[in-house]
């Protein structure tokens, strides 16, 4: 039988999803703003990024750990 999906999986595309979006917000505002007015999006990018990345290291540790 195939194992179901987590919903740490979920969560885990939720916040690329997040980064992906931001990071598309900061290109448009950059562009046809400046720089000044798209910092809080370029620091989300970062913060959604490291969110992602913690929480895919925090699953893989605990499929690890039941198998």
């Amino acid at each position: 039988m195939k194992k179901q999906q987590s919903p740490n999986k979920a969560r885990e595309i939720l916040w690329l999803a997040l980064a992906f979006l931001s990071f598309l917000t900061a290109i448009h505002k950059t562009y046809y703003h400046d720089f000044r007015s798209s910092i809080q999006f370029w620091i989300f990018i970062f913060i959604a990024l490291g969110i992602y990345y913690l929480r895919r290291r925090l699953r893989q540790k605990e499929d690890n750990k039941t198998k």
